[in-house]
């Protein structure tokens, strides 16, 4: 399948540039200066994107829900409407996102990721965060206080065997008791930690950070 892509705008070396891209199978392998002039009948297809502005797909890294389907709901359907709303607005992929709940609502959020990855019907599942559930109170936002709790090392290792590899980033707030162990545990396992609804003192995330959180 040979695409052209004629009329784009792109950005090099910090210059706006137009251009003409051709694609083969999925790649892109050849940028066109656009005072030239390439055979539309060389091409499957041809786009013309109007001088608009063409980036590289973005990815979102902290998303719950979108077109009223929240990812909570344990359901394949709500995953999927994301995947489509991301892909609609530019995102090709996306972290599945939790908030704090319950070990079964996280599992049900868990199990239904695995089960449309490689079937998305828009932007790629690249894995899951999990924002909580080890957070402070005090920060807590639109967390659900009911389910906040004190980093748990065998429940996040009963998560992530069950994710087969899909958790890909924790959030947790750093000055509560147990996370440090936590911490050494997800950085053991190239997963990314983020500092979030924390009331963490300066030498607290200090702390963190130098761990490697």
């Amino acid at each position: 399948m040979k695409t052209l892509i004629k009329n784009a705008k792109i950005y090099q070396h910090n210059q706006e540039k137009f251009v003409h891209i051709a694609i083969n199978q999925h790649q892109i392998n050849q940028v066109i200066n656009s005072s030239e002039t390439p055979l539309s009948s060389d091409f499957d297809q041809v786009i013309d994107a109007k001088n608009q502005l063409i980036i590289p797909g973005m990815i979102d890294v902290h998303i719950h829900g979108a077109n009223h389907f929240d990812m909570m709901d344990g359901t394949e359907k709500s995953i999927q409407e994301v995947s489509k709303k991301c892909l609609a607005t530019g995102c090709t992929g996306f972290l599945v996102t939790s908030v704090t709940s319950s070990k079964e609502k996280l599992i049900g959020m868990i199990e239904a990721t695995k089960k449309v990855i490689g079937k998305e019907e828009g932007a790629k599942i690249l894995g899951i965060h999990l924002e909580g559930p080890y957070l402070n109170p005090i920060k807590k936002g639109m967390q659900d206080p009911n389910h906040l709790r004190l980093p748990d090392l065998n429940e996040i290792k009963e998560l992530i065997d069950l994710s087969d590899g899909l958790i890909k980033m924790v959030t947790i707030a750093p000055e509560l008791p147990g996370a440090d162990e936590v911490i050494d545990f997800l950085i053991a396992q190239n997963i990314i930690v983020a500092a979030g609804h924390t009331n963490a003192t300066y030498e607290e995330a200090q702390h963190a950070f130098n761990r490697g959180g």
